[in-house]
């Protein structure tokens, strides 16, 4: 795989407590995060410590380790746009599409299709966007149980 850049994409596994997740990079900077299929091949590589280490201090519950990772940020304007509001819905909270929508002036389907499409869901958390009666809606990294198990280590009470 190529990044736009030129350099060569390098595939990590992290085995977390929703799953083993398949980090994807162009150099050191984080392109996508994906959720593995099937049983994983071992992989004992890692291309960047700073993000295994901020991935493991999220899942022990220092819920702002993922805020300064070095990202791909390769986006559309309203990929930007809704990247930097999905930023800066803090950890312990929730906003539904459809409030979100309205401040980004779109459709609520609108942000949850940019949602689905997020390549780096923790980074950019697009957990933390649920449905106007309060649930979660989907998932990316496995589906709505994740989701749920995501809020309520961030400490979201349903």
């Amino acid at each position: 795989m190529v990044d736009p850049a030129g350099e060569s994409g390098q595939l990590q596994l992290y085995y977390s407590p929703i799953g083993v997740l398949v980090l994807e990079f162009a150099g050191q900077r984080l392109r996508r995060i994906r959720r593995a299929r099937g049983r994983p091949a071992a992989c004992s590589t890692v291309v960047s410590r700073p993000v295994v280490e901020a991935l493991r201090a999220y899942f022990a519950g220092h819920h702002d380790a993922l805020c300064r990772l070095p990202l791909v940020t390769a986006a559309t304007a309203f990929q930007q746009r809704l990247r930097q509001a999905l930023g800066q819905v803090q950890c312990g909270q929730v906003v539904s599409y459809g409030v979100l929508a309205a401040r980004l002036h779109t459709a609520p389907r609108a942000v949850g299709r940019g949602c689905a499409s997020n390549p780096l869901p923790l980074v950019v958390p697009c957990h933390r966007v649920v449905a106007a009666d309060g649930q979660p809606g989907g998932f990316s990294l496995g589906g709505v149980r994740h989701k749920r198990w995501l809020l309520r280590h961030e400490g979201v009470v349903f």
